[in-house]
């Protein structure tokens, strides 16, 4: 996972503080998957769209627009979603969505530029459980 939420992560000991910190605190988080296709085979199937919604917390209301593509294997006979990305394309939105996060005042721009082109896993992600994973 490389999101302006978390940084580079790599598995899921590494990915999950950062879920849990943005789905188990105050804010009401929302998404919407929507104008999509699905490309498929055998093995795996994807999806290519876009998603909607809000990030809500205190009297901060964000509309959410962000690009997506989710990647889904069949894992031991279950689809499983293993990769999902997002882009939100407005750096002031994306500034704003983490200055809300993290607790900071608003800010104008991303904390880095590489991240206007990347947005946090925020949606429906399925992920096995400690004892569906291999």
């Amino acid at each position: 996972m490389d999101n302006p939420l978390g940084g580079i992560k790599r598995g899921w000991d590494s990915i999950r503080p950062v879920y849990e910190r943005l789905f188990s605190g105050p804010a009401q988080v929302y998404v919407e998957f929507f104008d999509y296709t699905i490309h498929e085979s055998p093995a795996i199937f994807y999806a290519v769209g876009r998603e909607r919604g809000h990030f809500r917390v205190k009297s901060l209301d964000l509309p959410l627009a962000i690009r997506t593509s989710r990647i889904f294997s069949k894992l031991d006979g279950v689809w499983r979603q293993v990769h999902h990305h997002g882009s939100i394309e407005d750096p002031q939105l994306l500034g704003r969505y983490q200055a809300a996060v993290f607790g900071a005042p608003s800010i104008a721009q991303p904390r880095h530029a590489a991240d206007s082109l990347h947005s946090p896993l925020i949606a429906d992600v399925v992920v096995p459980t400690s004892k569906e994973r291999p």
